[in-house]
């Protein structure tokens, strides 16, 4: 490692070290001026170099790699940049300054963007109203007069670009309203149910504006199949993460930057005009460029070529799309969505617009933080400022919501699938989510061999490469495979209309994941099914994997609850969770609190429920687990059933104190029997790797064991201290 001093007569020493983290824009820029411009100096300040300034030296000295080369012409990149935003910002104050001085008689129609197909459209003159409340889901744009009323100056074009692109004749609800917004240039944030067309509210005001809008999405998948579906209808549209070769990204970059660049006449023959149109096409741009995240929290060359389209007036506005990844409440945490937080920093003029299906309140208070996108105001009523919140109705009648109990062995569960399927969804298209990635070959197997071949399976993880998991992906949607059995991979942003059936293999571990996953069937609006098969051993398996996630336990919990419910609709249980009633004066999202009538809660014939009071049992549980905890003791799901039954295992295996175990023992005599163990257990517990057994000359040793490890093992949280 080589390091360049560089000095001042009697002042300190600035070095640069290659390779390290902490390199400063300022200082490369120092050194590279100096050797742009020699050792000359003038005053009293004498420039000198710590060895003779000939060229032999200075190559011999300053040897630096050629990643760190790049690194250096990146930031001078980002510092140009910068100054280019910068010296445009103070024009346009200066302009607004001016405007303000003179009385506001200023250009109102200055700025107006030109929309494809030569359909101009000014933008709408939202500052000059700055006292009116907007409402974006009307027909007509905001109006200082009371009998002026226009439509959206866009409206006309919205309609006929939809209807020639995507073929779709209507818009389904709030879709018009964010578009409204959109080309207005707010910052938005939209809640919509999966299904509920998200993408069109961003991917058509991006066909209608100038600039390209830069899309950013979790899953290479999701942007895979969007892309795919663009360049298809004509829209051209790209892609750029890890696995973009470096030849593709280059032209990517190139048709980003080629609207940039001030495009001179040239002079020169017909065949080198020729040339030059082959070239321009080549480089045609891009109205829709999809990154994941990572590509703008570590790729500098890429968040530089940003700053130049911003600089530029050609970055058309930010997509991010799944924002609730931006929190780490929420079910889905991708760290380098917390690093999004830097595009308000670069990019303030530039309208953000975040869409998710799922964003209780606090995870939508964190993502507005993140971003740093401004207060909530109501599409309907929209102040001139902040962010206006737009919200659809999380129910979706066409999915019928149903949950049944899983079979005691793996091989019943899988018949029963198999039976289902026949019966119900015979050739039609499915997926089913499993827990983990040994469980999606499982399942797939057990499918194909007990229904002998009749259903075609797939699978789907992250452990299988990109090649295999986009031709099980195209495989599926073009009817090749009928059932995927696949992990929470194949899950956000899989847009394929002809799911007719989710099913769950085990319990999800939120509500959150289980509303994302599910809301894949009927994408089309028709009716479509939910099934969900689970058992109280599943908690075991599930308690000690979030135990150390953010709210892991309180999740689990929730979707426990919504398992176990037998008496209340799915959709309300739903609403229920979801409930966004936060502080804020306009931000009620609004929720149906109507049953849905299609869940197998609201079809159940009341007779069947038999409710019974266990107060009492419910506290001699209570009181052992207290004892035990007191005791400094560990007990498992089938101990517990056991001990507060008296019989099985006895205390004194599960406490190491003598005193204590005596103790114990003369608690459990005085604890009558009356609770089964099968209705706490469901069935023998599996042990794991890390269990150790305690042999006992009276009981099972199957029975009498206890857990090292310190995951939660007992599904309500009930643990030593």
């Amino acid at each position: 490692m080589h390091r360049v001093g560089v000095k001042w007569d009697g002042g300190p020493t600035y070095t640069a070290r290659s390779g390290s983290r902490s390199r400063r824009v300022i200082s490369y820029t120092f050194m590279y001026i100096l050797l742009q411009l020699g050792t000359s100096t003038s005053g009293n300040d004498k420039l000198t170099w710590r060895q003779p300034a000939s060229a032999e030296n200075i190559q011999l000295h300053i040897t630096m790699s050629s990643e760190e080369v790049e690194a250096i012409q990146e930031e001078l990149a980002i510092v140009r940049a910068s100054i280019e935003s910068l010296q445009e910002t103070e024009k346009a104050l200066t302009c607004r300054l001016a405007t303000l001085l003179d009385g506001g008689t200023g250009h109102e129609d200055a700025g107006n963007y030109v929309l494809s197909d030569d359909l101009e459209v000014p933008q709408e003159k939202s500052r000059r109203l700055n006292k009116q409340v907007i409402d974006f889901t009307s027909a007509f744009q905001p109006s200082s007069s009371d009998q002026e009323k226009l439509p959206w100056s866009w409206t006309q074009a919205l309609h006929e670009t939809m209807k020639k692109i995507w073929g779709i004749e209507s818009f389904r609800l709030n879709q018009e309203a964010v578009c409204n917004a959109v080309l207005s240039n707010r910052d938005v944030l939209v809640i919509m149910p999966t299904g509920g067309g998200k993408s069109l509210t961003y991917q058509l005001p991006a066909v209608l504006s100038e600039g390209t809008t830069l899309v950013i999405s979790p899953l290479v998948a999701l942007m895979a199949d969007q892309n795919m579906h663009l360049k298809e209808a004509g829209v051209p549209a790209e892609m750029l993460n890890a696995s973009t070769s470096r030849q593709d990204a280059a032209l990517i970059m190139k048709r980003l930057l080629h609207s940039v660049v001030d495009q001179k006449p040239k002079r020169g023959s017909k065949s080198s005009k020729g040339k030059e149109k082959a070239h321009e096409d080549d480089l045609a741009p891009i109205k829709l460029c999809y990154v994941t995240p990572e590509k703008i929290a570590k790729s500098k060359t890429f968040v530089s070529t940003l700053q130049k389209m911003y600089g530029a007036g050609r970055l058309s506005r930010v997509i991010i799309d799944e924002a609730h990844c931006c929190s780490s409440m929420g079910h889905d945490f991708r760290p380098d969505y917390k690093q999004l937080s830097i595009l308000k920093t670069l990019f303030p003029d530039t309208p953000i617009v975040a869409l998710t299906a799922t964003c209780p309140p606090r995870v939508m208070v964190d993502v507005l933080k993140i971003l740093k996108l401004g207060p909530i105001t109501n599409a309907d009523k929209a102040r001139p400022t902040g962010t206006v919140l737009f919200t659809s109705p999380l129910s979706r009648p066409n999915l019928h919501y149903q949950v049944l109990k899983k079979p005691a062995t793996n091989t019943d569960l899988i018949d029963q699938i198999v039976e289902w399927i026949e019966q119900n969804h015979s050739g039609s298209q499915g997926i089913i989510y499993t827990l983990s990635q040994k469980d999606t070959t499982t399942v797939a197997q057990g499918l194909i061999s007990q229904s002998n071949g009749r259903i075609t399976t797939g699978i789907y993880h992250a452990s299988l490469s990109d090649s295999h998991k986009h031709q099980v992906h195209t495989d599926w949607r073009e009817g090749s495979i009928q059932v995927v059995c696949a992990t929470t991979a194949f899950g956000m942003g899989i847009d394929a209309p002809h799911v007719r059936f989710v099913i769950h293999h085990t319990l999800p571990k939120s509500m959150e994941g289980y509303y994302q996953e599910s809301g894949r069937a009927g994408r089309d609006g028709q009716d479509s099914d939910c099934l969900l098969f689970w058992k109280t051993s599943d908690l075991l398996r599930l308690s000690g994997m979030v135990a150390s996630e953010v709210d892991g336990i309180p999740k689990l919990y929730s979707m426990t609850k919504y398992a176990t419910e037998l008496d209340r609709c799915r959709s309300l249980l739903f609403a229920e969770y979801f409930n966004t009633s936060h502080s804020g004066a306009d931000s009620v999202l609004p929720f149906s609190q109507e049953a849905c009538g299609n869940c197998d809660n609201c079809k159940r014939d009341p007779s069947e429920i038999k409710q019974e009071d266990l107060s009492v049992e419910a506290l001699k549980i209570c009181d052992v687990v207290g004892y035990v905890n007191k005791m400094g003791g560990r007990v498992t799901l089938v101990q517990l059933g056991d001990l507060v039954r008296g019989i099985g295992t006895p205390m004194s295996t599960i406490i190491s104190n003598s005193q204590a175990r005596k103790d114990a023992d003369d608690f459990l005599a005085d604890v009558p029997a009356g609770i089964p163990a099968p209705d706490l257990s469901e069935g023998k517990v599996l042990l794991k790797k890390e269990d150790r057994y305690i042999a006992s000359r009276k009981f099972d040793p199957r029975l009498t064991f206890t857990r090292l490890s310190t995951r939660t093992v007992c599904c309500y949280c009930l643990h030593s201290k």
